[in-house]
This record gives structure tokens, sequence and C-alpha cells, in this order.
């Protein structure tokens, strides 16, 4: 669903304008989007409409909407998503936008990314982990196993891992000749946000209940994305930030292995315990 507003809001941008990113804000996920593994799939729907608070500076043009999703089931349209997306532009050369802002910007994340690489000496595979998922109830899909090198802090909250954006292609080669320019795909999208069930299950050794995602309360990816290389990496790092009865609220940021460059900067990813099972 964060895919396809993202995908929306770049479809609308301005001809001849550099985007720099995309935000989500607010995101609230009433119900997940499933997609059915028959010919027909599923229909979704997503509308868009202009926020009050799109505004252009003397640096940087941006643009808010206002957007739901809908999928058509049981002969009824029913809403599984709402939020904003922000489109962000670059107006302005990097002598006056501050080339030495981004520079910071850089280095505060790398430094970030490789304390939390230094504080995950504990390792697991993705064989424990996704055994682990199925066991809970998440029942992910080949497509959806898409964490390698997954490592966590035995003593802490925090864990890291990496996804290869364009590793499904190998998974499906007959949709390759389909595949449209894209930010990112949504099984790899998916793969970020499962690093943070590497944290709180400790890489797939310790059991926990089984929680979906409920709020994005503020989502920034790079329009870079769009031209990775083949061999693009998103290293990724993921802390839980609040641990409640029923809530995990987590921190979430993944490199781009090519740039150096922040590709994703998740805050306030929440997820709600919908159940919890005796485990064989």
């Amino acid at each position: 669903m964060a895919v396809m507003a993202i995908e929306a809001a770049r479809h609308l941008a301005k001809p001849g304008h550099a985007v720099r990113g995309y935000r989500l804000r607010n995101v609230r996920i009433f119900s997940a989007l499933v997609v059915p593994e028959t010919p027909e799939g599923v229909e979704s729907q997503i509308f868009l409409r202009n926020a009050e608070n799109s505004r252009t500076t003397g640096v940087q043009t941006i643009e808010c909407r206002e957007f739901n999703v809908y999928v058509y089931s049981d002969n009824e349209w029913r809403e599984v998503c709402a939020g904003s997306v922000v489109t962000e532009y670059e107006e302005t050369p990097d002598e006056v936008y501050g080339a030495d802002e981004r520079s910071l910007t850089k280095d505060y994340y790398q430094s970030m990314y490789q304390q939390a690489l230094d504080r995950c000496s504990a390792t697991s595979t993705q064989q424990v982990f996704y055994d682990a998922g199925h066991k809970i109830g998440y029942g992910f899909g080949p497509l959806f196993n898409t964490l390698h090198d997954l490592a966590y802090d035995p003593e802490g909250d925090q864990a890291v891992a990496v996804v290869k954006p364009d590793e499904w292609r190998g998974k499906v080669p007959e949709k390759n000749s389909q595949v449209q320019p894209h930010i990112i795909h949504p099984t790899a999208l998916d793969g970020v946000f499962q690093v943070t069930a590497v944290a709180t299950t400790k890489g797939g050794t310790q059991l926990g209940p089984l929680q979906a995602p409920t709020q994005l309360r503020d989502f920034w990816i790079s329009h870079d994305l769009i031209e990775r290389k083949p061999s693009t990496k998103l290293n990724i790092l993921a802390q839980t930030t609040l641990q409640a009865a029923r809530e995990t609220d987590s921190f979430i940021l993944a490199i781009n292995s090519e740039t150096g460059e922040p590709a994703i900067v998740i805050d306030g990813y929440r997820v709600t315990t919908v159940s919890s099972l005796s485990y064989k």
C-alpha cells in the first residue's frame, strides 16, 4: 500500500523538476491487502486529493496529497489504508541547497548504521528467521523471503540485515518483460519492514505474538532508488523505540550500498498484536 502511494505521487510529479524523495505521513493501516494466488488477483484503487499544506519556499517545493486505498472484496469496496504523501522537489543547485548539509546527513546515518553493525554481534540465518515467522503465523511466501546477513544485538533492541531490491526478478523471470520503472518493489519494501521482527525475535530465536502493521508516522524514501544498479543492496538497521503490551514502535534506516546515501528513513513504524499462538 505504501508503494501504491509512492508510485502515484511519482506519476503526478511536475515534469522537468528534480524530485528528491517522497514522504508518507500519518499513515493508518486498517487491514492487510491480501493478494490471492489466483489469476484474478485482487482489485484495488488509490484516491489522491491535494492537501492544504503544499507549499514552495526559496529552496524547495513540496506537494502534499491525502490518499486512501481501497480493495474490492465480497462485492464491496473496503478502505484498507489512509494517509498523506509528500513529493519533495530540489529546486536549486547544491551550492544553494547546501552540499555540506547533505554530506553531514549522509555521515550521520552511516555512523548510526556502523554503530549498530558493531553492536549486532549475534547472527541468524534466513531459514531460522522465516521458519519462526511461519510458526508465529506470518506465512511469508518465497517472494517475501528477502532478508540476508541477519544479525542482532543480543543485549539490546537493534537488528541489521540486507535486502536486494531486484532479487524478486530472479524468482519470477517470466514477469521481467512486464516490469515498469519503479522506486521499490513491494517485496523489497516488505523486507525492509521485516527487519523490525529480526530485532524483536532475536533473529527468530525467540518467538513472539503475531503482529500486523497499523501505522507509519513518518516515512521517507529517496527518488534516486529508481536509478539503482542491479547489484544495489539496501543495508538496513531497525531499532525498537517503544514496546508496550500490544504495540511495538520502531525506527528503520536503509542505506544504498552503491552510494552510501540514506535510501529509506522511517520513524514511527508501529505493529500491533493480532493474536498469540501456541507454538509447537
